[in-house]
């Protein structure tokens, strides 16, 4: 049977060339990765859950493994500045440095890292927000704490329910920041709410709330202006400054964003359609979406990523880190191109077609998102691509001719 493939001048298309660019830069062989930070393009770190804080300065080129006296799982990092950082986690059932609750703070660029808050009731911090060097808020599982003098002392906050778990919280500037956190009701119904704050974390409210199920909102992004979007099992629900929260279907009801940042006025989310997942990209607040494919599969799925500008990204799977420092030139629209291609599973030979003779560039790249093969093709309008020697499993073909290109997804039997 033969697939064709019809790709239409729309902002969701996908490139090879944007796959290729993520390269592999880091891969461990014990325990899974858990959260990932880069405080600029060239220093990051990823911890693992063997207490493995991996930390790069070259951007990835080159990593070593930081002491830390911190068994526990690591949810978030932030930092202040270069030198300044906190990181958050914890355990739902402690022992030894296995601590709840957790705090944690280097001042050095995140060679040494400190302990500056640990309990042993059982629980977790999930995300941390650095204001300055001695500002910080820190959200989690029925509690939020706020420090301005580096953790030497903590606060504790009261918003609503003492059993409501806070995801999410975001500060886009020193009095103005955002909270998402949600509320048992009953089985599989969970009362999710935005919350924000202008003096600072002394008073919140509500500016969106929603009752949906257990998945219920993943994320959320928001600028200064009040321009976001909520992320979660309705798409998105999205804010025009400050002046409601609406929500904006998507062109694919069944794409769900696990993830999202923003970084340089553009905003990526991490998005799945059906099990393939992309990395989806927009710069008018959702109004377009445009992707591509990145390297994982159903056995290495994506944990965290980290975009320090609007160039250069960077996400880990449960063991692997990879990195692509040119987001910006490879997200663009592409014109029609239409191809048949078969057969689609194959065991050696595909076969592909256009509708009129072309010069023809083809590269085929495997899953890690290394280059197996190039070919170029002249005043052609069929060829033949020959996976013979290359072990079974998913491959993409890029295909460009007449200065546009498309991507299929190929499966070696």
């Amino acid at each position: 049977m033969k697939n064709k493939y019809f790709l239409l001048t729309i902002s969701c298309l996908l490139s090879l060339s944007s796959f290729s660019q993520w390269q592999l830069v880091d891969s461990i062989s014990n325990g899974s990765f858990q959260c990932l930070h880069f405080v600029n393009s060239d220093t990051g770190f990823a911890y693992n859950d063997w207490a493995t804080l991996r930390r790069t300065t070259d951007g990835g080129n080159s990593w070593d493994t930081v002491s830390i006296a911190f068994d526990s799982y690591m949810y978030d990092i932030d930092f202040a500045n270069n030198n300044v950082g906190y990181a958050v986690g914890g355990a739902w059932f402690p022992f030894n440095k296995y601590y709840a609750n957790s705090i944690m703070k280097t001042t050095d660029g995140g060679l040494n890292w400190d302990s500056v808050y640990g309990n042993s009731s059982g629980g977790v911090f999930y995300d941390v927000e650095v204001v300055s060097p001695n500002e910080f808020y820190a959200v989690g599982d029925y509690m939020m704490v706020h420090s301005t003098d580096g953790g030497a002392t903590l606060d504790t906050f009261s918003i609503s329910t003492p059993l409501e778990s806070f995801s999410k919280i975001e500060f886009v500037s020193p009095q103005h920041g955002y909270l998402l956190g949600r509320t048992y009701v009953q089985t599989s119904t969970y009362l999710n709410r935005l919350y924000e704050t202008t003096d600072g974390g002394s008073t919140w409210q509500v500016v969106h709330s929603d009752t949906l199920g257990y998945q219920g909102f993943t994320d959320f992004v928001i600028d200064a202006s009040g321009n976001g979007i909520l992320f979660g099992e309705k798409g998105q629900v999205r804010s025009n400054q400050g002046s409601g929260w609406n929500i904006v279907p998507l062109a694919d009801s069944s794409l769900i964003f696990t993830m999202a940042e923003m970084a340089d006025g553009r905003i990526y989310a991490i998005g799945d359609d059906g099990g393939i997942k992309k990395l989806f990209e927009t710069s008018d607040f959702g109004n377009t979406w445009s992707s591509q494919l990145i390297p994982v599969d159903s056995n290495n799925y994506v944990v965290d990523m980290s975009f320090p500008n609007g160039g250069v990204g960077y996400f880990i799977t449960n063991r692997h880190v990879y990195k692509n420092s040119a987001l910006i030139s490879i997200i663009e629209e592409k014109g029609l191109l239409q191809l048949e291609v078969f057969p689609n599973p194959t065991v050696n030979t595909v076969s592909v077609s256009l509708p009129v003779n072309e010069d023809v560039s083809v590269q085929l790249t495997n899953i890690s998102g290394s280059r197996v093969k190039e070919m170029t093709f002249t005043d052609v309008n069929t060829f033949e691509v020959n996976l013979e020697i290359e072990p079974a499993g998913f491959y993409l073909l890029n295909v460009s001719a007449g200065g546009q290109n498309t991507v299929v997804k190929l499966i070696k039997k």
